[in-house]
């Protein structure tokens, strides 16, 4: 048996002189160095050359382009002023005024016994329509005829005509109108009004009134006036309740 080989520690190995050797014969530049360096922190990052600041640009003048003109745009439609627009508001407001103004002197005509009052607010050729059954009208035509049906009958009772939920309705050339309301009637005999326990009878329904409008001159013939006028009225009957009989002779 041969005898063992003994190793130096203090000798380098075969290995280690050809990595020396290697490393001796290959200079080591500084990029290398420092790219070595810098693989050995982070592999995934590499090493960015420094970058140069950026050179001034030189500005370079040019002559503003002429914008083109813009295409002329259809102008809108005038609104009218404010102040005219108030002043439509308060004609509008002040005729229906005048609008209910005649209803409400037709009706008190009947309550109070003057039928000299439609004069006032009725056309010559005034025309009243009662419905107080679905099958049965009757018609009163003229002026003359409704003040004499108002002093023979309506007249001379105790009546009261009462309106709620009054609708004005202007024709577009403000020269006719019509009213719509519901009404609730209460009649008595004459003199009998006050009594607690008296005959009544009471009615409701619906008025519709047809409206022209006149043009009349002041009490001085100076100056023009709008005035209203009743044309039509039709009273449909809704619903009754009382002493019936209080309406004869006639009805209402």
């Amino acid at each position: 048996m041969p005898p063992a080989t003994k190793f130096n520690e203090d000798e380098p190995s075969s290995s280690q002189t050809i990595q020396a050797e290697h490393s001796q014969s290959t200079p080591t530049t500084p990029t290398q160095t420092s790219r070595t360096t810098s693989n050995s922190k982070d592999l995934s990052s590499p090493a960015t050359p420094p970058s140069e600041p950026p050179k001034p640009r030189k500005s370079i003048q040019t002559s503003p382009s002429p914008s083109p003109s813009p295409s002329p745009s259809p102008s809108p439609s005038p609104s009218p002023p404010k102040n005219l627009q108030a002043n439509l508001q308060s004609q509008n407001q002040t005729r229906k005024d005048l609008i209910q103004d005649a209803v409400y002197l037709t009706l008190q005509s009947f309550d109070r016994n003057t039928p000299n009052l439609l004069n006032n607010c009725a056309t010559p050729d005034i025309l009243i329509e009662l419905r107080e059954n679905p099958n049965e009208k009757r018609f009163i035509f003229g002026l003359d005829s409704v003040k004499n049906w108002v002093t023979r009958h309506i007249g001379p009772m105790d009546t009261t005509h009462m309106l709620s939920n009054v609708r004005v309705d202007i024709g577009t050339n403000n020269d006719a109108a019509s009213l719509t309301a519901l009404a609730m009637v209460q009649h008595c005999p004459a003199g009998w009004g006050r009594e607690c326990f008296g005959p009544k009878y009471m009615t409701g329904g619906e008025y519709a009134f047809s409206l022209v409008k006149e043009r009349v001159w002041d009490g001085d013939g100076k100056e023009e006036m709008e005035a209203w006028r009743v044309k039509r009225l039709v009273v449909n009957v809704v619903w009754r309740k009382g002493d019936a009989s209080v309406m004869q002779p006639g009805g209402t």
